[in-house]
């Protein structure tokens, strides 16, 4: 899948919608202890951006959905929910912290690193043969993202 970008777009005008866009987010939730939660549980995403994963998860059919970042748990049980619409798929979140995660038959907890050699490679094993969907958010920093980007 390619995301087309119009040409003419000018970059200044979308990063002053990106900052209104986030600024009106977190002042609608975070400052107002608000978080958005699915079955009870928190979610640290956009709500926008849960519905856009939605629509990918419906039109590709992913059967596996890979997840770094696990935080609250809220994000991975809403793959989960959806990958169950489809009737088939797994989510693997990964996440260095140890909590007490929401159940759910579609979605498999790893705890650790998401570029160590070990968790890649079973996750690469895992996805032989599978169409396979990716989400990142882990630590937010430049280096974590392009290992995670070099090792998936």
């Amino acid at each position: 899948m390619t995301l087309k970008i119009d040409k003419d777009v000018d970059i200044k005008e979308l990063r002053n919608f990106m900052r209104f866009h986030n600024f009106h987010y977190v002042i609608r939730t975070v400052q107002g202890k608000r978080w958005p939660r699915w079955r009870g549980v928190r979610i640290e995403k956009m709500p926008e951006d849960m519905f856009l994963y939605s629509q990918v998860i419906w039109e590709n059919k992913p059967d596996l959905i890979i997840e770094t970042g696990t935080q609250y748990g809220g994000s991975s049980l809403f793959f989960g929910d959806m990958l169950e619409l489809n009737g088939k798929g797994l989510v693997i979140t990964v996440d260095r912290r140890d909590f007490n995660p929401p159940e759910h038959s579609r979605v498999r907890y790893v705890l650790g690193n998401s570029t160590s050699p070990e968790i890649v490679d079973m996750i690469k094993q895992e996805s032989i043969g599978k169409t396979v969907m990716l989400t990142m958010d882990s630590k937010h920093s430049a280096r974590t993202i392009n290992k995670e980007l070099s090792a998936y």
